[in-house]
């Protein structure tokens, strides 16, 4: 197994960062590669990505990564989420993730978030080349797991708009489209 991560910052403004991992039994030595370059905070620009990130908006209804909730002695507290907005994205997980470019913008107490993303993901074919399932598991060490590899690929375009009614409590719409390249009859 290998696993490289760097993460570089320039000042407040720029930031980078690239990972690279090889699963045991592969025989790419750049088996997965993910990276992001991020601008911020120039005016009513809050970030803007170029790479791999994730949005997390609203309570995680249409768009978050699936594991983020808390646990804790507080019953109902944990439930709350409290969503990052635009995140640029460096981890391992080879399928929670959008990647192309987005963009947040925030003045007063408005704040839109757009995004565009365009992405292969790995899947298993039926005979006539329509997606049967999705393979989630990212390891490709025989030749029927690498049949599998970047086969499909998703575009995803989208946004998120919200307005802060007081300190707490703040209100959203979120919408996003998604098209595949080949059918999926699951």
């Amino acid at each position: 197994k290998a696993y490289q991560r760097l993460k570089v910052s320039q000042g407040n403004h720029l930031a980078a960062g690239i990972l690279t991992e090889k699963d045991p039994g592969e025989s790419r030595l750049n088996d997965f590669v993910i990276g992001y370059i991020l601008a911020k905070d120039f005016g009513p620009i809050r970030s803007i990505v170029l790479g791999d990130y994730i949005v997390e908006t609203g309570q995680g209804i249409a768009l978050w990564r699936g594991f983020d909730f808390l646990k804790g002695a507080e019953v109902v507290l944990p439930v709350k989420r409290k969503g990052r907005g635009l995140v640029p994205y460096v981890s391992s997980d080879e399928n929670a993730f959008l990647r192309g470019v987005a963009t947040h913008f925030a003045w007063n107490d408005f704040s839109l978030i757009g995004f565009y993303s365009r992405k292969s993901m790995s899947a298993t074919l039926d005979t006539s080349g329509n997606v049967s399932s999705v393979y989630t598991a990212g390891y490709f060490r025989t030749s029927t797991e690498r049949e599998k590899r970047d086969n499909v690929f998703e575009t995803a375009l989208g946004f998120n708009g919200s307005y802060r009614v007081s300190h707490n409590s703040k209100i959203g719409l979120t919408g996003y489209t998604t098209r595949y390249s080949r059918d999926f009859a699951l």
